[in-house]
């Protein structure tokens, strides 16, 4: 609907009515409630209680920027907060899906722990408390599982009890001791063996060198016989 707003300007200290016409063209574009939801819910706030309305992205709420991001006026990534979950979330993949078991603990209770840690502690309920009993050592599970224990503290205050899994090196250095042993094993049976061989021929020669100075002692004591008679 136009409009017409009177103006009074002044031109050379003369009088002039004006007219000004305009037409208010902004719409009013009704967007889905699922699709606000949808936008909020990829940007990490799926409760309302994460809306902090904080405004740094320019709009006045999250659900203002959810409904500009529908209609393709923003990106999801104008805002701050968004950013800063989605930085540390992939930290926390990082982390989820580590072969070793990670504690992170304040005031001494477990405020996190990573899906290997909670695999443990479902099966090894002390493994915990065990743990923070063996930093700098290896902790052993039943023999078969083994896990280099290492702690450290976080800037807030937050600690963090890491068992790093050995079990394959451990297994293999295992392995190379088991072959070290079993070769050496062989070798001493070799030489055991040898030693027997050749102190049977020493036997064997020996009793042979007896016989035979015997029987040129029997021969010399005949031919000084025979030499005496003539």
């Amino acid at each position: 609907m136009a409009e017409e707003t009177p103006k009074r300007t002044e031109v050379n200290h003369l009088k002039i009515d004006t007219f000004r016409s305009y037409r208010n063209k902004s719409r009013n574009v009704e967007v889905p409630e699922e699709e606000i939801k949808k936008v909020l819910v990829s940007i990490g706030k799926d409760d309302p209680s994460k809306e902090l309305n904080c405004g740094a992205c320019g709009y006045d709420s999250c659900r203002e920027k959810a409904r500009a991001v529908v209609l393709g006026k923003a990106e999801k990534e104008m805002c701050f907060v968004y950013l800063l979950d989605l930085v540390k979330s992939s930290s926390y993949r990082v982390v989820e899906e580590s072969p070793n078991a990670v504690f992170v603990l304040k005031d001494e209770k477990v405020i996190y722990r990573n899906r290997v840690a909670g695999e443990l502690i479902q099966n090894y309920p002390e493994i915990l408390e065990r743990a923070k009993g063996s930093v700098g050592e290896t902790l052993t599970i039943e023999g078969k599982r083994f896990f280099f224990v290492k702690e450290f503290s976080l800037e807030d205050g937050e600690e963090v009890i890491m068992l790093v899994d050995i079990t394959q090196e451990k297994l293999k250095d295992e392995e190379l001791d088991k072959v070290k042993r079993e070769t050496l094993r062989k070798v001493e049976e070799m030489l055991n063996k040898q030693m027997r061989i050749a102190q049977e021929i020493a036997g064997i020669l020996g009793e042979s060198i007896a016989e035979t100075k015997s029987s040129f002692m029997e021969l010399k004591m005949f031919m000084e016989g025979e030499n005496a008679d003539l």
